[in-house]
């Protein structure tokens, strides 16, 4: 299956006489269909927007998802928009699956080594990001590479359609705080002029919070991609709600349009993990890495910082910056 070939293919509906043409052409016999549990509902609630129909003995897994979940679209529950094809696997040797026996993508073998793919993809080099796995992007779709064997050969390669609806930018937006004049309000009382006055372009003075046991939470994700949390706290026999943590999150990540403004250290979205280590310049705390996820912690003198990042697609998922008491659950 070749590059014009995936790009044609995602996206389009599980019905679609092309994407059924490509499971029958690779002997896929199982269709999509979202998991459902009706012990409840007569009509069915969803439990699960994605399904993955594949042919392992020929290497290969199509990936599909609620459409509408998929572009984060509000007022919509899962189940109500039609399935499209978003991810094709194409797997190397590995338990439970044979390699897949016919040519791939961008001229790449799967005996070919971490340097050997890098330089047949060279051409798209300005946009790889690298960590775990190496990510490139097209204009169609961004496509990861994974290795075994000490990076000796490719374990799988995955073309994945994206969620985003628009691009990222390099410049921050101006009219919202700077990451500097908030990490300098952790601590402060919600009731603080500086708090006050520092998230009123956010809206967080008509922003009803809510109540997490003896917190307060502004979730602003889903309109300015930030979260803000308030915890209580005592001094001198007087309570306080006091900013304890500030969360930033990634565009369409978490059903969010994203934050569009600055972040510490010069940190951006689309930069990998490695890339946040070095803007940063000091040894995290600690890191964890997971098949999909990981994450890096910072402690330093006045606060603290966590960043998520997903190691398929190698950037940021979120920064979180916390008081200097400690990390939040």
């Amino acid at each position: 299956m070749n590059v014009e070939a995936i790009a044609k293919l995602l996206g389009k509906l599980s019905t679609d006489p092309a994407v059924e043409a490509a499971l029958v052409g690779h002997g896929v016999r199982r269709r999509p269909r979202l998991a459902v549990d009706d012990s409840y509902d007569p009509d069915g609630l969803v439990v699960q927007s994605q399904d993955f129909v594949s042919n392992l003995s020929k290497g290969i897994e199509f990936g599909f998802q609620d459409e509408n979940v998929f572009n984060h679209l509000d007022n919509v529950d899962a189940g109500e928009g039609p399935i499209i094809l978003t991810e094709v696997y194409f797997y190397g040797k590995r338990p439970g699956a044979r390699p897949y026996p016919f040519a791939l993508p961008f001229g790449l073998s799967l005996d070919d080594s971490r340097s050997i793919v890098r330089e047949k993809m060279a051409a798209l080099e300005r946009t790889r990001r690298s960590y775990m796995r190496d990510t490139w992007e097209l204009p169609a779709f961004r496509v990861t590479v994974s290795y075994a064997d000490g990076d000796t050969r490719i374990d799988f390669l995955v073309c994945m359609l994206r969620a985003e609806t628009s691009e990222l930018s390099d410049a921050a937006d101006a009219s919202l705080p700077s990451a500097a004049d908030m990490t300098r309000l952790l601590g402060k009382s919600i009731d603080d002029s500086a708090v006050l006055e520092t998230f009123r372009p956010l809206g967080l003075v008509h922003h009803k919070t809510s109540s997490v046991s003896n917190d307060r939470v502004a979730d602003l994700r889903k309109r300015r991609g930030i979260k803000l949390r308030f915890r209580r706290r005592f001094s001198a026999g007087q309570a306080a709600l006091l900013l304890d943590q500030i969360e930033y999150v990634r565009p369409n990540g978490f059903e969010s349009c994203g934050w569009q403004g600055s972040l510490p250290f010069g940190i951006r979205f689309d930069d990998s993990p490695d890339s946040v280590t070095e803007k940063v310049g000091l040894a995290p705390r600690r890191q964890a890495d997971q098949d999909f996820v990981g994450e890096v912690f910072w402690e330093l003198p006045e606060w603290s910082m966590r960043v998520k990042y997903s190691t398929m697609e190698n950037f940021v998922l979120s920064v979180d910056l916390f008081a200097a008491e400690g990390e939040s659950e």
